[in-house]
């Protein structure tokens, strides 16, 4: 129980993080009711009835009221004291197990499952292993785990960093920002030397005319106006060039991050912390700073090198240690301040990261009353953000700033006599005693600066870490293939088109003939298919040809045909006509005629795994034929889920290869491969909209076509009753529907999408006997095109596929159809034996 599991489990599967939180809810020996949300459906078979029967059932449990919400599963169901059957929102059957299965409501439910229901998908249950064997899984998994979280280590500012900077700023920007700053020191100094001027002639002269200095001053204070305009300009064309130019950088790094290998490493915490407070001190108060502190260092350099030089030179050499004392307290105060930012910034990351888990897991920690906890957590690192911040902006400075006083002092009293020993003049000396005042009393705000100076160049370093991440592949490369395009054409801009039989090669013509769809009274362009299910182009025609203005249909390369136009598809002739009288906007989708029969799926001794970790998969080899269902059945975290994402390149090989219609994946873009593959994860994925948005997100198809999708995914009747329908908001992260509609959801967005290669990751889990029979005929026959592959814990919804593949510790084991595997006796075999025996064998625990 000491491994290392990483931010919001991800080195987890889906099952295993189930099991995690069904362990938690066992531990907590307070509770008196426990409260299970469906603990089967994201676990397989053996694992499942190990569940039931050794903690629903057994002594963790006993003594405690346990509500479980579960599918009507009769062999589950009878070992329950009392059994409430839900419908449309209401209960209509309350009572025993033996009554409430007698009755007509269940029975209806019942009979919507297919018979391949009876034949489950549980495995044979293996021992959980021995002691010996747990100590060194124990071990192996904490040596991964130390692999999982990318530590935060203290960097200081280098100068490659600020080398960065500059390049992002410009050069320009920062010539110009670099001369206004020092025009504006020495015009403030020149505005000093005149009146110093000014008072040595007046004591010189007690006559001298007052209209010349009068006139240099005005003219002096003039250009100090004209140089603080120009400072402020290029001070704000340098601060909105550089932001803009480190926030693109940064967000195009972020986004072309590989998942494993930075994503999964990152405290969600750092990442917001980093893009929010980080990026905001960058853009907002980086050049300000860095003005204020080159204006100060400005302003105080030319006013030492002015007092040095007009001090006598015994004077100014016996000045240089105290300077050095200056600069040596400044030094301190530095080794001191940069740990404390560091600090700052990674307790202030701590405090949001564990604000994104309370978020996220807000029912979680209250169902577990582990609210005390998480708030010790954050009064901890709350506190520790704001000593820190204390400790820089009040105690370190305070140390620093009584010290320097004290040398601007001395300072300031040494050149005063050594002045008034040397005979320097009452005018130049009284410029100089005040300058050096003046610096003591601008040390108070220097020092402020210089702090903020430091929380800036720590929050321009840490992002600068974002501008050199690894990057996943390409998003296009000269390999890259097209299977299905679409386009959204106007009725205007389709050419004028009508139906006539094809003419033979004698001339006549015949109804029986071929049809073809030609321009009115021009020459033809498309025709019937042998099968009739969609149109081909003639010949020597293009897609360009049915709109020659529209930009969607240029730059077509290689052969394609219709197989949709409109929510019309697999009838040719009725595609046709819809062309023929076409409504105010068409949309097509063209296939390629390269892979009419569909893509070929081909891993060869793929090995692959996580970030640093081990490999999960270990050269694993399997073909899955064109529009042929695959699926890939096995205990949780046998490496089902991880095939997938290597086939999407959210994984890379580490070792063979996958091929997808004959074309290595990884010399092809990411762009036309994720394109090409569709994927409806176990976690589904809702955005925050209309639920129109979330089926077409990118306004792509006809309404006919998002209804059809509803329908065949049995969210019509949900649908109806919301007043705005179709276009009822989804709240963020979709807190206003259950986890079985956002399933339904993402299957779809599929089911409108149609891609020539999708995969299936336990989509149906926590659906419903009914619906998930309704999202099987759905996978059968509303994918006539694909290639599907489907990770499955119920076997029932996979009986009816071409192929099954076990998985078992990241090898295949068996490969065939579900006939040829019933028949070798083997492991899925015995999968459907030990099912079909905890159907009908009742357990012999107690049931409370």
């Amino acid at each position: 129980d000491q491994v290392t599991i990483g931010s919001f489990g991800i080195r987890l599967s889906g099952g295993q993080r189930a099991r995690v939180a069904l362990a938690r809810a066992a531990y907590m020996e307070a509770a008196s009711l426990v409260l299970m949300d469906d603990p089967f459906a994201a676990v397989d078979g053996p694992t499942g009835n190990h569940i039931f029967n050794e903690l629903i059932l057994g002594s963790p449990l006993r003594g405690r009221t346990r509500i479980v919400v579960t599918q009507p599963e009769k062999s589950r169901l009878q070992h329950f004291d009392r059994l409430l059957l839900f419908e449309d929102g209401c209960i209509v059957e309350m009572g025993p197990p033996a009554e409430v299965m007698e009755s007509e409501a269940f029975r209806r439910i019942e009979s919507q499952v297919e018979e391949t229901a009876s034949v489950g998908d549980v495995a044979v249950s293996r021992n959980v292993g021995r002691v010996e064997d747990a100590m060194t899984m124990v071990k192996q998994a904490n040596e991964a785990g130390s692999l999982l979280r990318e530590d935060e280590v203290r960097e200081d500012i280098t100068w490659r960093t600020i080398w960065w900077w500059a390049r992002t700023a410009g050069w320009v920007d920062l010539f110009v920002l670099i001369c206004s700053v020092f025009l504006q020191s020495i015009v403030e100094m020149r505005e000093s030397l005149v009146l110093a001027v000014w008072i040595d002639a007046k004591v010189a002269y007690p006559d001298a005319s007052d209209g010349v200095f009068m006139t240099r001053l005005i003219v002096v204070v003039l250009c100090c106006c004209a140089a603080i305009c120009i400072c402020f300009l290029a001070v704000s064309t340098t601060t909105l060039g550089a932001a803009r130019s480190i926030h693109n950088q940064v967000m195009s790094c972020l986004l072309k991050a590989p998942v494993d290998r930075f994503f999964d490493k990152q405290p969600v915490g750092r990442l917001i912390n980093r893009m929010s407070f980080d990026m905001k001190q960058v853009d907002e108060t980086f050049v300000q700073t860095i003005f204020g502190m080159c204006s100060m260092l400005a302003t105080m350099l030319t006013t030492n090198l002015f007092i040095l030089w007009v001090m006598p030179r015994s004077v100014a050499f016996l000045s240089v240690p105290i300077y050095a004392m200056t600069f040596y307290f400044v030094y301190l105060y530095r080794g001191i301040a940069v740990p404390l930012v560091f600090h700052s910034k990674h307790s202030l990351s701590s405090v949001q990261d564990l604000q994104a888990v309370v978020i996220s897991q807000c029912i979680s920690i209250r169902s577990n009353g582990m609210m005390d906890s998480f708030m010790v957590r954050y009064n901890h690192y709350s506190q520790s953000v704001i000593r820190s911040q204390y400790l820089i902006y009040y105690v370190c400075r305070a140390w620093a700033q009584s010290r320097v006083f004290l040398c601007f002092g001395i300072l300031a009293a040494y050149f005063a006599l050594g002045g008034l020993y040397s005979g320097v003049s009452m005018g130049i000396l009284a410029t100089c005693v005040s300058f050096a005042f003046f610096q003591m009393s601008q040390f108070e705000g220097l020092c402020m600066i210089f702090t903020h100076l430091l929380n800036v160049l720590n929050a321009l370093q840490r992002l600068s870490r974002y501008v050199g991440l690894p990057e996943e592949a390409a998003e296009d490369m000269p390999n890259d293939f097209s299977v299905l395009k679409r386009a959204k054409i106007r009725r205007g801009e389709l050419v004028p088109l009508q139906m006539r039989a094809e003419a033979k090669s004698g001339g006549e013509t015949k109804d029986p003939s071929p049809l073809q769809v030609c321009i009115r009274g021009g020459k033809p362009i498309l025709r019937l298919s042998a099968d009739g299910k969609h149109l081909e182009f003639l010949e020597g025609c293009t897609p360009e040809d049915l709109a020659p203005a529209c930009k969607a249909l240029q730059g077509f390369t290689g052969t394609f045909h219709i197989v949709a136009v409109n929510s019309l598809s697999a009838s040719a002739e009725q595609m046709a006509r819809e062309l023929c009288t076409p409504p105010a906007v068409v949309w097509l989708d063209f296939w390629s005629s390269d892979f009419n029969e569909g893509l070929r799926v081909q891993i060869e001794d793929l090995t692959a795994g996580y970030g640093n970790a081990k490999s999960v998969l270990h050269g694993i080899s399997l073909n899955v034929e064109p529009r042929t269902k695959c699926a890939f059945v096995g205990k949780t975290g046998c490496g089902k889920s991880t095939t997938l994402l290597c086939l999407l390149r959210f994984l890379e090989p580490r070792q063979g290869r996958l091929l997808i219609g004959g074309r290595d994946t990884t010399k092809l873009g990411l762009r036309a491969l994720r394109n090409i593959v569709g994927l409806v994860p176990q976690d589904p994925t809702v955005f925050e909209g209309t639920i129109r948005f979330n089926i077409d997100p990118f306004d792509e198809f006809p309404d006919a076509r998002l209804w059809e999708a509803v329908q065949s995914v049995q969210l019509m009747p949900y649908i109806r009753t919301l007043p705005d329908g179709i276009d009822t908001y989804i709240e963020r992260d979709g807190s206003n529907v259950s986890f079985g509609q956002k399933q339904l959801l993402s299957l779809a967005r599929m089911v409108v999408r149609q891609p020539p290669v999708l995969l299936l990751d336990e989509c149906t889990s926590a659906l419903d006997p009914t619906t998930q029979e309704a999202a099987q005929k759905t996978i059968l026959k509303d994918f006539p095109r694909t290639t599907t592959i489907a990770v499955a814990h119920r076997l029932e919804t996979i009986m009816n596929f071409d192929q099954v593949v076990v998985f078992d510790e990241g090898l295949v084991i068996e490969n065939g159809t579900v006939d040829e595997l019933r028949k070798a006796d083997g492991a899925f075999a015995a999968m459907l034996r030990a099912k079909a025996a905890a159907s009908v064998r009742p357990s012999q625990l107690p049931s409370s």
